[in-house]
């Protein structure tokens, strides 16, 4: 039986327990329960690799999870071989590769297995030559069996043509950069044979890709896999492959949010910003639109900026404003920096106005608060016309959603906005172009 009783020291001890992995008649089990025991165990020196072959003695009994277990391991290249003192017994099944073992543990229908596979005959990594035939073949196998990650990986690969000749390398390879190895907890995989009810079509035309990309798209958002929510969110947002519908969309959106995706973030944020689709919130869109920021989406810093410095759903905080500005700046959004130099000179002057018993600054940061309403509208008005563009958007803000006093009027707004373009703030023609859509002109 294998014992852990050697010399870490002394590589001949080493050498002595691998044969006895490779030679004695150590249940499977046993192998198993060894091989586990020694993964992550900082205990036991050169643990990682006592696992590996381990593993490899139980994947050669042909248990089906040690094969997908060496296979993730050649795959990921985990073995610390340089430093091995046993690496000479390394070779023994490195000439096998990673495929090798995936397909073993593939053909006993172990569904991670094919999609490991599928994923690397797709991108030609981990030993396997790029062939999306074969990638087509694995993946289809698990997404018929409700694999989710092979579902969202298919329905990638058919958006792109990977099938048809027409894939980013020119040969039907992929390019994607969806991870290889990713398995989503929230996804459920379900018994159901899929293919007694979707009747598959290897054509190559455009059509019945797009057909095939939505169809799989839908199977794995469906059983909540949270990549394929947002990415079927987006279609129904764009209206993309399927029926434009901005409530679906949202609805889709909502768990990837709360998962994390700061696209989806995004999107939440936008839809309760303006109502399209729900009936406008500011304080829900802020909520959305600090978690995207936070996860350093860019168009999202520069609105939280534009939030704080409002007061939009929430308390006016100039300081917090600022801090915004000046991250999503330094990352290369321009417009961040416009709104950033406007927002110091504001600044500049409440502080003036406060130790003058004037205006105020209106954030508790000194100061009385403002004196009217008007004050704010008047001093966006007169820094536009001293040169800060980002005024105009700020103004826009104020006349689209009825601020400081100023009643609601969406072409005083749009007026605005359209001033704020003319002077390179880019980031206004998407609201223009909602607003017009909307009905106003």
């Amino acid at each position: 039986m294998v014992r852990l009783d050697y010399n870490p020291d002394k590589p001949k001890d080493l050498v002595e327990l691998f044969d006895a992995v490779e030679h004695d008649d150590t249940p499977t089990q046993a192998l198993l329960d060894l091989a586990l025991g020694c993964i992550g165990n900082s205990m036991v020196p050169n643990g990682y690799n006592i696992a590996f072959y381990c593993l490899l003695q139980a994947a050669k009994r042909g248990h089906v999870d040690a094969q997908r277990r060496v296979g993730i391991m050649l795959y990921n290249n985990s073995l610390s071989a340089a430093t091995h003192p046993a690496m000479h017994l390394q070779h023994q099944c490195q000439h096998l590769g990673a495929a090798f073992w995936l397909r073993e543990a593939a053909t006993q229908g172990n569904l991670e297995s094919m999609y490991i596979l599928g994923s690397m005959y797709a991108k030609g990594t981990g030993g396997a030559q790029l062939d999306p035939f074969q990638a087509r073949t694995w993946l289809t196998l698990a997404a018929e069996q409700g694999h989710c990650p092979s579902q969202h990986m298919l329905s990638q690969m058919y958006e792109s043509h990977a099938f048809s000749g027409e894939g980013g390398d020119g040969s039907g390879g992929w390019a994607d950069t969806t991870p290889a190895y990713t398995q989503d907890r929230h996804c459920h995989h379900s018994n159901n044979d899929h293919s007694n009810n979707h009747n598959i079509n290897h054509s190559n035309n455009d059509d019945s890709d797009e057909i095939q990309a939505v169809y799989w798209l839908r199977q794995a958002a469906n059983q909540g896999f949270h990549e394929s929510m947002y990415r079927l969110g987006e279609r129904h947002w764009m209206g993309h492959g399927v029926e434009q519908d901005v409530r679906q969309a949202i609805d889709l959106y909502q768990t990837p949010a709360r998962a994390g995706y700061a696209g989806a973030q995004y999107r939440l944020a936008w839809a309760y910003s303006v109502g399209q689709g729900v009936e406008a919130c500011d304080e829900t869109a802020r909520k959305w639109c600090a978690e995207s920021a936070k996860r350093n989406h860019l168009p999202c810093g520069l609105a939280l900026g534009l939030f704080f410095e409002l007061g939009l759903g929430g308390a006016q905080n100039n300081m917090q404003a600022l801090a915004w500005y000046h991250r999503t700046s330094a990352r290369g959004v321009d417009d961040a920096q416009r709104h950033f130099d406007c927002l110091v000179a504001r600044h500049r002057f409440l502080q003036q106005e406060a130790v003058s018993g004037g205006e105020g600054n209106g954030d508790g940061e000194g100061g009385n608060g403002p004196k009217t309403d008007e004050n704010t509208t008047a001093w966006y008005r007169r820094a536009f016309e001293q040169g800060f563009a980002a005024a105009a958007c700020c103004l826009g803000v104020i006349y689209e959603k009825g601020m400081f006093g100023v009643s609601i009027d969406i072409d005083q707004a749009m007026d605005w906005y359209n001033k704020g373009v003319e002077r390179g703030c880019r980031h206004l023609e998407s609201r223009m172009k909602y607003l017009r859509g909307r009905g106003t002109r």
